[in-house]
């Protein structure tokens, strides 16, 4: 049930070009505190587009997105700041900043104060404490992925839960794990559970399909600005509808009647 609390889009259309087809068609998702949605799809599918939209970064041709009831352009920039963190696919830092500086600049924009405690507490929590005077250039994709994970953390006031101030606070992640290692994404989908538990609203993209299981809900977008719920993992992540949105088929491996371990996508030879 939708709140005044929540992040919502109603209603999202948007394309990039009249004469091409639309990315996004009528969309419509919330994500309230203590939510975790998932986004899954194709390349195209439109999923980076929600996910900028939601954070106030592009305005739709049509529909309306609201944070904490009011329309996400209604807040000033460090008052959006304070409430919503987006974390990009990728990021080039121009200049050689150091990674405690760079994820500082999160508090910074959204006008916190004692930032240094709030960015020991965000390296510690994406396990980059080693890094915290090595220029942010010098990075690796996967541990600039992290650093920009603690920046937007650091941004919203965590760690720590919902911001002290009172109100409710959002990460906005477009595919956080796509350049992690094996040991860093698990790590991630634990950070995931613990901004959960502090209620704090996520919403990230994935095309890692045991990511999306975590989450609470599933928002399925297809090409042409075709979308699918958001439904519970279970019902959006069923290998027939699977199969329907990638055009490949899918087999689950994992124990009868248990969870599955993983969606392993495999030839389909109906197609």
């Amino acid at each position: 049930m939708a709140s005044d609390a929540s992040i919502r889009a109603e209603g999202i259309a948007h394309r990039y070009d009249v004469r091409a087809p639309a990315v996004l068609n009528g969309v419509s998702v919330g994500v309230e505190p203590g939510e975790c949605v998932a986004l899954i799809g194709p390349n195209g599918g439109g999923k980076t587009t929600l996910l900028r939209v939601l954070a106030g970064l592009l305005v739709p041709d049509d529909g309306r997105v609201t944070l904490s009831g009011r329309p996400v352009g209604a807040w000033s920039a460090a008052e959006r700041a304070a409430r919503s963190a987006y974390v990009p696919q990728s990021s080039e830092i121009a200049f050689a900043f150091s990674v405690a500086a760079f994820v500082g600049f999160g508090a910074f924009a959204a006008g916190r104060r004692e930032r240094a405690p709030r960015v020991a507490a965000a390296l510690e929590l994406f396990d980059i404490v080693d890094l915290t005077d090595r220029p942010i250039g010098t990075l690796s994709g996967g541990q600039r992925q992290r650093a920009s994970l603690a920046r937007a953390c650091c941004q919203l006031g965590l760690p720590g839960g919902a911001d002290r101030a009172g109100y409710p606070v959002f990460l906005l992640a477009d595919e956080p794990a796509a350049s992690l290692d094996p040991k860093h994404q698990i790590a991630l989908a634990s950070v995931f559970d613990r901004l959960k538990d502090l209620g704090v609203g996520l919403a990230f993209s994935t095309h890692d399909l045991a990511h999306a299981a975590r989450a609470d809900t599933v928002l399925t977008l297809a090409a042409g600005g075709q979308h699918t719920g958001p439904l519970p993992p279970e019902q959006a992540l069923d290998p027939a509808a699977l199969r329907e949105v990638f055009g490949v088929g899918f087999e689950r491996l994992g124990q009868p009647g248990g969870p599955p371990a993983a969606l392993v996508p495999v030839p389909d030879p109906e197609r």
